[in-house]
């Protein structure tokens, strides 16, 4: 898929169709968050972190998303995931500090 996006370090990225391991891990993680700020995570954060959580923010909205979910997070980094809609199919998104990924939601393990 080519639909790019600025990301939060400058350059582009992708849309990555997958249905790895790795993002159905993460729907299990989203399954499982309530962590939507990263008040909600960290003590204190980055204007660096700010910025990629407003990325995430402007993604869901351009997709028509539901609210980012932190899923996961350390000192360094922090993944997200929601729901939106992709070229008319109903997606889960998965956004790394590399690339976006994203699954049908119906493909997804227990997705009711």
């Amino acid at each position: 898929m080519e639909n790019t996006e600025n990301n939060f370090f400058g350059g582009l990225k992708k849309m990555i169709y997958t249905k790895n391991q790795k993002i159905q891990r993460a729907y299990k993680q989203w399954q499982k968050s309530t962590a939507t700020d990263l008040c909600d995570v960290y003590g204190r954060y980055s204007r660096s972190k700010e910025n990629a959580l407003d990325y995430c923010r402007q993604l869901a909205v351009s997709l028509n998303g539901s609210e980012p979910v932190i899923l996961a997070h350390n000192t360094f980094m922090f993944t997200v995931g929601f729901f939106g809609e992709l070229n008319g199919k109903f997606v889960f998104v998965y956004v790394t500090p590399m690339y976006n990924y994203y699954c049908n939601a119906a493909d997804l393990e227990g997705y009711v």
